[in-house]
């Protein structure tokens, strides 16, 4: 794949700049643990402390490149730069597969790589793509899924 697909743009290191220092309370050129917690106190998320602390962890795990326990403005680019790369790579591997033109192509700078997992189809796809025939065709429920059939698929395999 060409680098250029993973350059962001002026306008959008501006726009991260901006994310990022909203969340570096204290200025310092970091986001830390706590001010990643603050964060979801004030977008009052209504989730227990425990909770806001895994996700801290989490976010440290994949964005905290040197384990220092905070987060520079690099660290937090690169986790653009590597969202951007894998919808790009998942768009050029799977453009022609007919099962996933519902949801292909997707847009690199919004949430459309979360939306694209929802059905479990791209899912399955990656899987096969990275070691194939792990998940068998004939078993990927490729029908739209409605709020009702999944509540009732889900009630039908409870009983």
């Amino acid at each position: 794949m060409e680098n250029s697909t993973t350059t962001i743009s002026r306008e959008e290191l501006e726009e991260l700049q901006e994310a990022f220092n909203k969340i570096d309370i204290d200025n310092s050129g970091y986001v830390s643990d706590y001010e990643l917690q603050d964060l979801f106190k004030e977008a009052s998320l209504p989730l227990p402390g425990y909770k806001v602390r895994e996700i801290v962890e989490k976010i440290l795990v994949v964005a905290d490149n040197n384990k220092d326990g905070k987060i520079s403005f690099e660290e937090f680019v690169s986790v653009k730069e590597e969202k951007v790369a894998f919808v790009n790579w998942i768009n050029k591997a799977l453009e022609n597969d007919p099962d996933c033109s519902h949801l292909l192509p997707m847009n690199p700078n919004d949430g459309s790589l979360f939306k694209s997992l929802a059905d479990g189809i791209l899912l399955c796809k990656m899987i096969n793509l990275s070691e194939p025939d792990t998940i068998d065709e004939r078993a990927i429920n490729k029908k739209k899924l409605t709020p009702f059939t999944v509540s009732v698929s889900t009630l039908a395999g409870n009983m």
